[in-house]
């Protein structure tokens, strides 16, 4: 089932309650697969302060007044870095891909993005895949496949 009115938008200093809610509505396997690394106590922490950090595009994603996901893409001079949390429970249900999208439209004037996916992270992978059929898969490395999306090759699509 997709979500139905889900408002993109971008995330705020004053939602930091609301990522911090949202975190802790979130599985451990979930945030792993974020950001990777092996706890999940310290990618929450790193998550908790998106809303406080320079150089980075974020954008949530709201059913109501409930914050169900978000993505970032940190800047620096080698590009930018592209990451999607999702709530479990709105997995598999568009939030992924409106964000996605939304992320791409709002940095088009930055460079490329890159991604860091697990082989296993299908559901990661099915998404770029869609959202960005252009995006470049290098060979994995030791489980992890680099993505990079390039903005001048995605084609022309709304949010």
């Amino acid at each position: 089932m997709r979500v139905a009115h889900l408002v993109t938008a971008p995330l705020l200093a004053a939602d930091r309650r609301s990522v911090e809610a949202m975190l802790d509505r979130c599985s451990d396997r979930t945030v792993l697969d974020r950001c990777g690394g092996d706890s999940p106590n310290t990618v929450r922490l790193y998550l908790r302060s998106l809303p406080d950090r320079s150089r980075q595009t974020t954008v949530a994603g709201w059913h109501g007044h409930r914050l169900v996901g978000m993505a970032t893409a940190v800047h620096d001079n080698d590009g930018s870095e592209l990451a999607i949390l999702v709530e479990d429970a709105w997995q598999r249900r568009g939030v992924g891909t409106a964000l996605m999208s939304r992320l791409l439209a709002d940095t088009a004037g930055h460079s490329a993005l890159h991604a860091q996916v697990a082989v296993t992270n299908t559901a990661a992978l099915a998404l770029i895949r869609r959202v960005a059929p252009t995006a470049r898969f290098d060979a994995p490395d030791a489980g992890v496949l680099k993505v990079e999306v390039n903005h001048v090759d995605r084609p022309n699509r709304r949010p």
